[in-house]
This record gives C-alpha cells, structure tokens and sequence, in this order.
C-alpha cells in the first residue's frame, strides 16, 4: 500500500525533474498515482494528511490570501488616545488668566509657547506644583490642573493642548525609498500611511510579507491585499515602538504536473493564480490521458499535508477552481486517466508477447 510520506516524496521528486526538462512528459510520473474515490483515499489518511474535496460549502476556505503565506495582523488598539511622553510640548490655558497661559515656557513650537515634559515624564506649573504628564492624556493632565488650581482660582477654565509631538514613534526599515521613524500623533496613522510618511515601498519590495514587531511579537501582513481587496485587517493602525519590515521580494512558485500537456512552475511573485490559471497557463489537461475527476493540489498547512480535490467533471467546479487560489510551494498533480493507465500496460506487454511469439515461430 502507498503511505501517504512515500507519495509525496515520489511527486516532490516528479516536480523537480518535470520543471527541470521542461518536457510534455516525464517518465518519473509513470508510477505515480493518487485515489480519486473517498473510499480509497480513506486507506491512507491519516493525522498527518487531510483530504478535502472542493465543494460550494469550503471553497472559502481556498479563495483567500493567494499565493501568500497566512496573515496575523495585530490586534486593533483598544485606546487611540495619545498619551503624552518626554519631549512633547504641551501649551496650557487658562482662560481669563493670561499670566498663566503656559508660564515659565521651555519652548516656542509654530509661534506658541510650551512646556515641555521631562524626562521624568512631568511638568510644573505655577501654584499646581509638579505634575506627572507621561502617559496621561491632555484632558487628564487639564483636570488635574483644574483641581490643584481651584484653590487659588474660583472655577478654573483649564485647557490642555499638544504643541509638539515628539515622545511617540514608531520605525519602518527595509525596502523603503527612506527609512527610519514615523512620529505619531493624535490622528491615527495606519500601517500604508506609516511607509508613505517615509517615501514609500520600492520596487523591489514584498508588499505581501510586511511584518511588524509589536511588544515582543511579529505580525505578518499583507498590504496587497488591503489595496486590491480593500481587507482592512491588513492596514492595521500603528502605534507606539511598532517596527514595521518591508522585505525585499523574493521569488514564488507553484508546481504542475501530472496529465496536462505542459509540467511546468508557475510563477506566482507578483500575482495571484487561481488553479483554472495555472491548467491553462499549463497548456490544460490531456485528452484522454488525464482524469478530470482528480485535479489535486498539495500544501503543506500547519504541520500537515492538506490535499485538495477538485472534480472537473462537473462543470460547476470551474467556478470553485477560478476561486482556489495557490500558494507559495503548492504541487497541483492532474491524475492520469483509467484508460491511460490500461494503455501504458497493454504497451508495456505487448513487447513482451510479441518477442514471446517470434522465439516460439524460430522454434517450429
């Protein structure tokens, strides 16, 4: 019986010499088969293999991410309030009392005048005293004022603005026209406006595999797909000590062989293919030499084999297979037809009866 690790050997082997020869054929795929009917593939499953047949109820499963690896986007903030830090410049009123319309001001930021707050993340403020300001917002910070400043003012007017942002920032390396720091403010910026703010990706950047570092975690995304798919979950909003990667773009493909007229890679860098692309971009199936019942596509998913079937017999899995689309490494194999596979028996034994006879006739 065929184990499930000595088929995919025999087909990883069948892909390399197929793509490498480039030929309509491969002799190596000779011995090679997979079973079409559940009943025998229930033989060889396993933990370590998961058969699904394509259907209307999974093929959503399929039809995201493309040709890239799985995504894990950061969760959303749950607090987009920006928090004051060492080096922001806060301006401070107080209505009716210009005297105390930010005193004793460090710095003068687009013509205002400002505190800025220590490294040990407070101000100080005349008859309020010091004050912590890291890590709070300008309407914590303008209460706390409000409060201390009553006793010496009846009903305070207090507001509390940010003259200059300058404690928040986030980094975007790699494969970017400019990189270094993004400095955040109370407007949010997302992950496309954090690379825009630098220049931009370049042209040899992987815009499918950004990754950010956040608290000691790496996230994956794909910012392709937020720009041709609109998935939001992709542009995720950055914030604080976030280190954003554009990697340089390295080359991607499938694999296809099997019963179609053209084994081949299929180059999967800078698009998406769905499996209908990849059979016509092969050159389509055989005639009479491949069984459309067994269209198979092999990935290796979270520490197992995922084998997918899709039945070309039914017209409708045309839609399904323009919905499937590969991944990096995927190995489509097309099985060969019953038929086929008679014929090249009766092709390898007709040599044998033929020579058979012609020793029995030198005989007589």
């Amino acid at each position: 019986m065929l184990t499930v690790s000595t088929w995919i050997k025999q087909l990883k082997r069948a892909a390399a010499i197929a793509c490498l020869v480039g030929a309509p054929s491969c002799a190596v795929l000779q011995d090679t088969s997979f079973p079409v009917g559940k009943t025998d593939q229930d033989t060889i499953s396993s933990d370590a293999i998961e058969i699904v047949r394509i259907e209307q109820s999974n093929i959503a499963r399929f039809a995201g991410n493309g040709v890239h690896t799985a995504t894990t986007p950061p969760k959303a903030p749950k607090d987009l309030a920006y928090r004051t830090g060492p080096g922001d410049v806060l301006r401070v009123i107080v209505w009716d009392h210009p005297e105390l319309t930010s005193p004793g001001a460090t710095r003068e930021t687009d013509g205002y005048l400002g505190l800025t707050v220590r490294s040990d993340g407070s101000i100080f403020f005349p008859y309020a005293g010091v004050i912590q300001a890291s890590g709070r917002t300008t309407q914590d910070i303008a209460h706390d004022l409000t409060e201390r400043l009553s006793s010496v003012i009846p009903d305070p007017q207090v507001e509390v603005l940010l003259a200059a942002f300058n404690s928040q920032k986030s980094l975007v390396s790699g494969e970017i026209e400019s990189p270094g720091p993004v400095v955040l403010t109370d407007v949010p910026v997302t992950l496309i406006e954090a690379i825009s703010a630098r220049g931009g990706a370049t042209d040899a950047a992987d815009l499918s595999r950004i990754t950010i570092q956040r608290k000691m975690r790496v996230h994956t995304l794909d910012l392709t797909a937020f720009l041709t798919r609109n998935d939001a979950s992709q542009n995720p909003v950055i914030v604080a000590s976030d280190t954003i990667r554009v990697p340089k773009k390295v080359q991607r493909k499938a694999f296809i062989l099997g019963g179609i007229e053209q084994p081949r890679s299929i180059d999967l860098t800078d698009k998406r293919v769905s499996l209908v692309e990849a059979i016509t971009e092969a050159g389509g199936l055989r005639d009479r030499y491949s069984d459309a019942r067994g269209i198979f596509v092999f990935r290796e998913d979270k520490g197992k084999i995922l084998v997918a079937q899709l039945d070309l017999s039914n017209a409708t899995a045309l839609l399904m297979g323009a919905k499937f689309n590969l991944h990096d490494n995927d190995v489509i194999f097309v099985t060969r037809a019953p038929l086929a596979q008679w014929n090249e028996v009766i092709s390898q034994i007709l040599p044998s009866i033929g020579g058979l006879n012609t020793a029995a006739n030198a005989v007589r």
